[in-house]
C-alpha cells in the first residue's frame, strides 16, 4: 500500500494501484479483494479508489482542536475554549440524532445552531485565499477560502504539464490572483498548498513593500499560522549556519542549497554533476541544531532566517563581484518560502529548482521559474 500513496496530498496513486494487469499481480490481489469485500465490479472500484486518501497523523487532541477552531471561525460557528473539557459539537450531534434531525436546509440549520448557542458573536472572521497545485483530500481549501486559485490542472501529480509553464502560464494567474485579494482587503491569510516556486513567487509578489499584512498557513505539527510578528524573537531559537566550496573561479553563478526540514545537498551535488553545471562557488545552509521538520518555530523566526540568507547572498555578490545567477535549491516550509520571496530582490537574479517528489523525471531537480520575472509575462 505505501507505494500507492501520494507522498504530499496520500490519496491513490491509480496509475499504480492499475500499474498490474494480470490477476495474480500485487495490485491485481489488491483490487480482486477490494472488489470481493465490497461486491462491486472493477469500473466502480476505480471511481472509487479517486476518492480516497490514506493518511496518519501525530496530531494531539489540542492541535486537532485548533485545526476545528479555524474551520468554526470561518463558518461563523463557535470556536472551542482550550480550558474546556467537554466538546459541545459532539454533545449536540448526539443530541439531534435522538431526536431524529439529521436533516437540515440552510435557514433551518442556522436556526438550530443559534438555539444551541452555537454562532459566534465575536469579530469578523480572517479572509482566507488559498493557492493549489496539489491537495489534501481531507482538507479541500475551497471549504474555508475566501478564494482558491486552483493550478491542479496544470499538474500531473507533482508534476507540471508539459502544456503548462511556470513563466508564461502559473506566474501570471497567481500575480492576478494575489493582486486582486490584496486590492480587496488591508490583511489577508494565505493557504498555500503548492510547490515552493509558487510560495516564492507569492511573496515576491506581495512582498514587504506592499503595504498590507500577510497571514500565512504553515502545515508543520497541525496547521499553524505564522507572521512576521506572531512571537517574540528568542535567541534560543537556531540561526543558520553556513558553508562553501569554490568550484569554476571563472564562473559568475552561485549555488545555494538551504536545508531547514532536511538537507538537499547530496541531490543537489548529483543534479550539478549530471547536468554539468559550473557555478563559482556552492553555498550551503542548515539550522544550527540541524534540519527538522520544527526547525523552524514560527513566523517571526521564519523571517529572521531568511534575511540572515538574503545577507550572506548579498555579501557573497559583493565580496567575489557575482553578476551570476543564484541557483536556489530549498527543503524548507512554504511559509519561509514566501517571506524568503518578500525579500529576494536584494539577492539579484535568481533561478528556482523544483525536485522531482514522484520519480517521474528520474527523481531529480528541474528548473522552475526565474526572478525577476520577464515584465512582458505578466
Amino acid at each position: 500500500m505505501r507505494e500507492l500513496i501520494h507522498r504530499r496530498a496520500n490519496n491513490l496513486r491509480l496509475d499504480k494501484l492499475y500499474a498490474g494487469t494480470t490477476a495474480k499481480s500485487a495490485s491485481g490481489l489488491l483490487r480482486k479483494a477490494w472488489r470481493e469485500h465490497l461486491d462491486i465490479p472493477d469500473e466502480a472500484l476505480r471511481l472509487l479508489a479517486r476518492t480516497l486518501a490514506f493518511s496518519e497523523t501525530t496530531e494531539s487532541l489540542e492541535e486537532i482542536r485548533e485545526r476545528l477552531n479555524d474551520l468554526f471561525a470561518t463558518a461563523g460557528l463557535r470556536q472551542v475554549p482550550a480550558n474546556e473539557s467537554a466538546f459541545m459539537y459532539d454533545e449536540v450531534i448526539f443530541q439531534w440524532m435522538a431526536q431524529g434531525r439529521t436533516e437540515f436546509d440552510r435557514s433551518s440549520f442556522y436556526a438550530a445552531c443559534k438555539k444551541e448557542g452555537l454562532l459566534e458573536k465575536g469579530g469578523p472572521n480572517p479572509i482566507v485565499y488559498g493557492v493549489k497545485s496539489f491537495e489534501h483530500p481531507t482538507d479541500p481549501l475551497e471549504e474555508r477560502c475566501t478564494a482558491v486559485l486552483n493550478l491542479l490542472p496544470k499538474f500531473y501529480e507533482r508534476q507540471i504539464r508539459p502544456e503548462s509553464d511556470w513563466t508564461t502560464n502559473l506566474y501570471p494567474e497567481l500575480r492576478k490572483f494575489l493582486i486582486e485579494a490584496a486590492k480587496a482587503a488591508p490583511s489577508l491569510r494565505l493557504a498555500l498548498d503548492a510547490h515552493l516556486t509558487l510560495a516564492v513567487a507569492a511573496g515576491t509578489i506581495l512582498n514587504v513593500k506592499s503595504g498590507r499584512s500577510i497571514e500565512v498557513e504553515q502545515r508543520t505539527n497541525g496547521r499553524r499560522i505564522w507572521t512576521a510578528t506572531d512571537e517574540e524573537s528568542n535567541p534560543a531559537w537556531p540561526s543558520l549556519a553556513f558553508a562553501s566550496e569554490e568550484m569554476d573561479p571563472q564562473s559568475v553563478d552561485l549555488v545555494v542549497t538551504v536545508g531547514l526540514t532536511h538537507d538537499p545537498l547530496p541531490m543537489v551535488k548529483s543534479y550539478i554533476a549530471k547536468t554539468r553545471m559550473k557555478p563559482h562557488t556552492r553555498l550551503s545552509a542548515l539550522p544550527t541544531t540541524g534540519p527538522a521538520s520544527a526547525s523552524v518555530q514560527c513566523g517571526r523566526h521564519a523571517v529572521e532566517l531568511a534575511e540572515q540568507l538574503v545577507d550572506r547572498i548579498a555579501q557573497y555578490r559583493a565580496e567575489f563581484g557575482f553578476d551570476g545567477v543564484v541557483h536556489l535549491f530549498m527543503a524548507v516550509p512554504n511559509a519561509f518560502a514566501f517571506f524568503l520571496g518578500q525579500r529576494l530582490t536584494r539577492v539579484g537574479r535568481v533561478k528556482l529548482y523544483e525536485y522531482d517528489f514522484e520519480g517521474q523525471h528520474g527523481g531529480s531537480y528541474e528548473s522552475s521559474l526565474d526572478f525577476p520575472v520577464a515584465p512582458e509575462t505578466v
